[in-house]
């Protein structure tokens, strides 16, 4: 019996399957069998070289095997690609809402905690865009990051707050350059940190201000510093039993039975002097290193404000200019 697309005089038998194409929905082409206009079309080629396109129910109605088994293969992954391309989408779709929705969250939260941030705090997000503030790399790149952060939604701790201020008021301050000597040097200036390294020990940083502008110096705190706060708590301490004992209660010193030693860091900022070999920052030559400091003089607070400090009352006046105490 003669194969149908034989008959129709499209080619000799047997034909082979070749290919599969989908026109779109706008470029449609006719059956070469039947005539109907088709989207899908299936090249078919016969055994003298002759080829012709034909749509898949005329195919099937051949019952050719050999053509209908690679037809139905072709359609079938036709339809699993177009299912993954619309699923794709579908994902793109939502991840995209997904990220609009997360913005605008992140949007609300920024300006909610803009809004909660004093305007010193907002001026210093946007200090690396005034005009004359001079911010090195590593200053500027921390400023971008923490408008980042807060773009993210994600409030500033109170560490990074008080890092963001200082490096706005470093912004705008003279750098002079570290006095270079072979013999030690008089530091007058104010305490401009204060913290503990695990290698080192206590390290601090003093800011001297001078006539040409301010530089920085670092190094170890002297014992001195902590004989004095163990001084001062053994007096606070004594003053404490007197008033606990006489039942003194409109004493300060009644507040707390014992007193517990403060926070280093609520020194940062009182006046200091001492002398010390400085050696000048290879990197900043407003950036010094001290070290084996002697003589050392601070502007202690009065043992009143020493009490506040320690039992945690709020209380105590500004920090005095360090030439002036001194």
């Amino acid at each position: 019996m003669m194969h149908v697309f034989e008959v129709a005089n499209l080619g000799k038998a047997p034909f082979r399957y070749v290919s599969h194409r989908d026109r779109g929905r706008n470029n449609l082409t006719g059956c070469a069998y039947c005539g109907t206009a088709i989207r899908h079309e299936y090249l078919i080629a016969g055994s003298d070289d002759r080829s012709f396109v034909v749509g898949c129910e005329c195919v099937y109605k051949t019952g050719d095997a050999g053509l209908i088994n690679p037809v139905k293969k072709a359609e079938r992954k036709h339809r699993n690609d177009a299912a993954r391309e619309r699923r794709a989408v579908t994902r793109k779709a939502k991840a995209a809402t997904r990220r609009i929705i997360i913005l605008r969250e992140r949007r609300e939260k920024a300006r909610a905690i803009l809004r909660g941030m004093p305007s010193e705090v907002r001026d210093a997000l946007r200090v690396h865009r005034v005009p004359g503030a001079n911010l090195d790399m590593r200053s500027w790149g921390v400023v971008v990051d923490m408008r980042e952060r807060v773009a993210r939604g994600i409030p500033l701790s109170e560490k990074a707050t008080n890092y963001l201020l200082a490096i706005a008021r470093d912004a705008f301050v003279v750098k002079a350059e570290v006095p270079e000597s072979d013999d030690r040097v008089r530091i007058v200036g104010r305490l401009a940190s204060i913290k503990h390294d695990e290698d080192y020990g206590w390290r601090m940083v003093v800011e001297v201000a001078t006539e040409r502008g301010s530089y920085k110096v670092y190094g170890s705190v002297p014992m001195a510093f902590f004989d004095k706060i163990s001084w001062m708590m053994d007096e606070l301490n004594e003053r404490a039993r007197k008033a606990w004992d006489t039942d003194d209660k409109d004493s300060l010193f009644w507040n707390s039975r014992f007193f517990e030693r403060p926070d280093v860091r609520k020194f940062v900022g009182t006046a200091i002097k001492f002398d010390a070999r400085v050696v000048r920052s290879s990197r900043d030559p407003s950036f010094g290193f001290f070290k084996r400091p002697t003589k050392l003089a601070v502007s202690w607070p009065t043992i009143e404000e020493w009490a506040s400090w320690c039992s945690g009352v709020e209380g105590g006046a500004a920090m005095p200019d360090p030439h002036e105490v001194f």
